[in-house]
């Protein structure tokens, strides 16, 4: 294999890709979930419009006194908010816990039934004598699609007075068709559909035609979810961040394959530079909470909403601009500046 093309260098440096993808997605892209998770509890969720992630790093105790430091991929609740006063209906609210898994590998269940009891007792109520804890709903999102036709397994606690069996969902990638993941909004699966196809990478490498249909597909791709932004179904932000996404699956799974991996690429949108665009998102948001947090704007703070000088963020709004040719009011969405602040920022552009 010939030396690693240097612009894919900071796409090869994480031990964990995969889960680095499917965090990414989630964060950047949260209410894509919603239809995610209806897909795989098979549940209609059209009123919750809105996702809230739960504390992601634990400290798992072991004899000794010793900790280990564990991080779960999605451990979020659902929540429906009032359409006038934007407040919780906290008696509606979903716990969930969907963890991303390469290889079809059962001790999954392990590291699942930590996760959803840690992430239980972290929101759990002590009332006098009695510990009160929820278990999430729990879910595996598996991109190798596992040796049987496995669709949930079980978490069994054998208890002195009965036995406590916690379903554990399980949604396997490959079964779905691009008309599908289209069909039924599962949007935050397009990063790992590459993964369908990684059997006959070698011949993908090799073969002319089988390597220019594969590039059609994610010329397709790029033109569907181009027309999602034209209609006002996601944001362009959501969108270049799913290129990026796809373009770091790849860049993983095809490494072996540089004529596949390059050409691939090209149309996957890979020539679109995103690091500096996130770069200087996550730093508007950054800024908006801490300078909310300074003024003593709590709901600004939990909310994760920006509200911070006109200048840090006027300068956020032309660099998105510039960076990821976002419109005005698209740079202002995706650093989540509220609507009726808008003409003020328009109105610095003139």
């Amino acid at each position: 294999m010939g030396q690693k093309d240097p612009s894919t260098k900071d796409e090869l440096l994480s031990s964990t890709p995969y889960d680095d993808v499917h965090r990414t997605m989630e964060n950047d892209c949260r209410k894509w979930l919603i239809p995610l998770v209806s897909e795989i509890f098979q549940e209609n969720l059209d009123e919750y419009n809105d996702v809230v992630f739960t504390k992601e790093t634990h400290f798992m105790n072991h004899e000794g006194g010793g900790e280990e430091k564990r991080i779960t991929d999605g451990s979020f609740r659902l929540v429906v908010q009032d359409e006038n006063t934007k407040e919780k209906i906290s008696d509606k609210e979903k716990k969930y816990l969907c963890e991303c898994q390469t290889n079809a590998d059962s001790s999954i269940l392990i590291r699942m039934f930590e996760y959803a009891t840690q992430t239980a007792l972290d929101e759990g109520v002590l009332a006098g004598h009695v510990l009160k804890v929820t278990i999430p709903h729990c879910a595996v999102i598996f991109l190798r699609p596992p040796g049987t036709d496995l669709d949930s397994m079980t978490m069994r606690i054998e208890a002195p007075r009965g036995t406590l069996d916690i379903d554990v969902r399980v949604m396997r990638v490959n079964d779905y068709s691009l008309d599908e993941i289209f069909d039924k909004k599962l949007y935050i699966l397009l990063p790992f559909y590459l993964f369908r196809y990684e059997r006959q990478f070698p011949e993908y490498n090799t073969n002319d035609k089988m390597l220019e249909s594969l590039k059609a597909e994610y010329v397709t791709i790029g033109q569907r979810l181009d027309e999602l932004v034209q209609q006002g179904v996601i944001e362009e932000y959501s969108k270049k961040v799913t290129q990026e996404m796809s373009v770091k699956v790849l860049v993983n799974l095809a490494v072996k394959y540089d004529r596949l991996k390059e050409e691939v690429r090209d149309v996957m949108g890979g020539k679109v530079i995103m690091t500096e665009a996130t770069r200087i998102l996550n730093q508007g948001r950054a800024e908006g909470r801490a300078e909310g947090k300074a003024e003593g704007k709590a709901e600004g703070k939990a909310e994760g909403i920006v509200e911070g000088k006109a200048e840090t963020l006027f300068e956020n709004m032309q660099a998105l601009m510039e960076t990821m040719k976002l419109s005005a009011e698209q740079a202002l969405a995706a650093l989540k500046v509220p609507e009726d602040q808008y003409p003020k920022y328009l109105s610095m552009l003139k």
